[in-house]
């Protein structure tokens, strides 16, 4: 391996890296049977992690995401995550195209072949030229993933082809395995898929998700992070969307855990198009985060995120939306609203909008506001026979449901969306019902 760096941010002096997790990365290498080629591309990429180091609570993009007491180490898998994972399928997953856990495939449909799905028993990772380019990444997660990534799919459509609707479940039960999927489609192509991702209690994932639409192609992509006490869970998509293309995604974050969600694209071409609707469903004592920058490369493009968040006492969720729109972007359209629910007192919502423009002729909003459940609403809902719990139920689910569930109400994906706001409903209700 490369000759250890030290690693330096601005929260720890400088000093050289303990090399006991390095030894156990290692060993990991060892026991995949990797090829030679992919070996040495992963250590390169865990060398420049470590170069550069955790983000500490000084970095103004991560302050509100609590990493304290985490070190990189706790990103790299132990040796034992190559062997033979569970046997035993949760309920459902036969409802589910592929299914992954702990790293491992247990189930595959018919469909599955068609998205190149993989594992360390059968590695065939994807990934982009500039993650392996000397240089090329200067993003210590996505140098991470690349180092340390156990499984995932890569699903490339051809011109014109349409995809049947794809469910995925990854969980992680005992070991924090980390994903990497890549999702190509073809000009015209077009594709509907569900993600859930599941970190335990306790455990560490850092899951990255590629996206490139080719000229007028679609797809509509619903996440699904579900994040365990104790847990700390990064899921980060990375799109980019030519000229004529629609990319639609929901993402909805949930569990007591400290979780980070990211949405990062690139709109470059005329009538491209991005629309983004993100929840975060946070009881106590969750820390859940939602990052989203969307940028406008050329002109007569565009885009809108709508982001909520609702938090229960001792719980924090945190938003913040990014437009950026590039030098020459004329004619871009692009609008954000941040909007947070408080449950009671001790509660928090952090949201952060920001517009940031260089060109001419465009028309950009954002805005952010944050309150509390209605009363005249309230009152109204128990004068027609509701107690305080279900009316207030009623208005947190119309709340969270608004925007996520504006997609085609023939598509399957509408129930699994709906099914997993009625799970973080569950969530806030107990907290209500200890509190009450």
């Amino acid at each position: 391996m490369p000759p250890l760096p030290e690693r330096r941010n601005e929260d720890q002096s400088r000093h050289p890296i303990d090399t006991a997790p390095l030894r156990r990365f290692d060993e990991w290498l060892a026991a995949t049977g990797l090829p030679a080629g992919e070996v040495e591309a992963r250590r390169r990429a865990l060398t420049r992690a470590l170069a550069l180091g955790l983000p500490g609570p000084k970095d103004e993009a991560w302050r509100t995401m609590d990493l304290k007491g985490r070190t990189i180490a706790d990103f790299l898998p132990a040796p034992a995550i190559v062997k033979a994972g569970p046997t035993a399928l949760p309920e459902g997953a036969q409802d589910s195209d592929l299914v992954f856990i702990d790293g491992r495939i247990l189930h595959r449909s018919e469909h599955a072949a068609r998205m190149r799905p993989h594992d360390l028993a059968d590695p065939a990772p994807v990934v982009r030229k500039d993650d392996d380019r000397e240089g090329g990444v200067d993003d210590v997660f996505r140098l991470l993933n690349r180092a340390t990534s156990t499984h995932g799919f890569a699903l490339a459509l051809d011109a014109g082809e349409e995809a049947p609707a794809l469910r995925i479940r990854d969980l992680a039960q005992g070991s924090g395995a980390h994903a990497r999927h890549c999702l190509s489609l073809g000009a015209g192509a077009r594709g509907s898929i569900v993600i859930e991702e599941e970190a335990a209690a306790g455990l560490v994932r850092n899951g990255v998700i590629d996206v490139a639409l080719a000229r007028d192609a679609r797809l509509d992509l619903v996440l699904i992070q579900r994040t365990g006490t104790g847990a700390h869970h990064l899921l980060r998509l990375f799109a980019g969307v030519a000229a004529g293309a629609r990319l639609t995604v929901r993402h909805l974050v949930l569990g007591g855990g400290a979780a980070r969600a990211e949405q990062v694209w690139t709109l470059d071409g005329a009538e491209a198009h991005g629309d983004l609707a993100g929840l975060l469903l946070a009881p106590a004592p969750a820390r859940l985060d939602l990052a989203v920058e969307i940028a406008h490369r050329s002109g007569a493009a565009t885009s809108d995120q709508h982001l909520r968040a609702i938090a229960a006492p001792a719980a924090r969720a945190a938003a913040a939306g990014r437009i950026l729109v590039a030098p020459g972007a004329d004619a871009t359209e692009a609008h954000q609203q941040l909007r947070g629910l408080l449950l009671a007192s001790g509660a928090e919502c952090d949201f952060k909008p920001e517009l940031e423009i260089h060109a001419e002729e465009v028309v950009c909003s954002h805005g952010a506001a944050i309150g509390s459940l209605d009363d005249t609403q309230l009152f109204y809902l128990m004068s027609r026979g509701l107690d305080t719990r279900a009316a207030r139920r009623v208005l947190m689910e119309a709340f969270a449901a608004e925007r996520l569930l504006t997609i085609d109400g023939d598509d399957p994906a509408r129930a699994w969306i709906g099914r997993a706001i009625a799970e973080g409903m569950d969530m806030l209700a107990m907290e209500e019902a200890s509190d009450g």
